[in-house]
């Protein structure tokens, strides 16, 4: 079995969605200044790699979908997608999945974001499957909790191994797309790492484990 992992943020997309998100959903009365200035500022520390612990801000951030309906949300993740999100996307990501899918690899998208904005991505570009971070919902309501652990450095490994398991995948040839050193475990696993729009960290330890490297078009 051979498989294509991506990241989805700088990897698939320009810059980051959530954050893009978090604006066109202040900027359309979804959420109040404080909450977006809080995730916009969690993002700003992302950014200087000060965070390691991504628990807090997502658990704030997924806080305000509490009560609101899923199917609601499901038709705003659409809108921003169609809207914005879309015209982010780089060719050259669209270039790697076709040849993966051309060879018959099975492509898989794996983010830190809302598996249900994953989900926009992953169906829009043909990927097999896709993983995210997930919101807790009862009777197509959000509870504003969080279901399981954030799909965050090292737990991106440990739900890839549950995910080949599950669906008894064995024998596996993986190529892993990353632009962060916080993907690092996930890079390592694969067998053909492979690093895309590196930050400064993740570009020195590429250049020191000879990966190959590339820098997409900014859109």
């Amino acid at each position: 079995m051979k498989v294509a992992i991506l990241d989805l943020d700088n990897t698939i997309v320009d810059g980051e969605s959530q954050k893009s998100l978090i604006k066109y959903l202040y900027r359309n009365g979804y959420v109040n200044f404080l909450i977006a200035a809080k995730i916009y500022f969690w993002f700003i520390l992302y950014k200087l790699n000060l965070v390691t612990k991504p628990e807090k801000i997502m658990r704030l951030a997924f806080s305000f979908l509490k009560e609101r309906k899923l199917t609601d949300f499901k038709n705003i993740l659409h809108s921003y997608f169609e809207s914005e999100l879309k015209n982010k996307i780089f060719p050259e990501a669209i270039k790697i999945i076709d040849e993966h899918k051309k060879e018959g690899h099975r492509v898989i998208i794996i983010s830190n974001a809302i598996k249900l904005l994953v989900e926009e991505v992953s169906d829009f570009l043909g990927a097999d499957d896709c993983l995210g971070s997930q919101i807790e919902t009862a009777n197509g309501v959000f509870t504003g909790e969080m279901l399981g652990k954030p799909m965050y450095g090292k737990n991106k490994v440990e739900e890839l191994k549950k995910y080949f398991i599950s669906r008894k995948m064995d024998s596996i040839e993986t190529w892993a797309y990353s632009d962060h050193h916080t993907d690092l475990e996930l890079l390592a696993f694969s067998s053909h790492p492979i690093v895309i729009n590196p930050n400064k960290i993740l570009a020195s330890i590429a250049k020191d484990r000879n990966w190959p490297s590339y820098n997409f078009i900014k859109r």
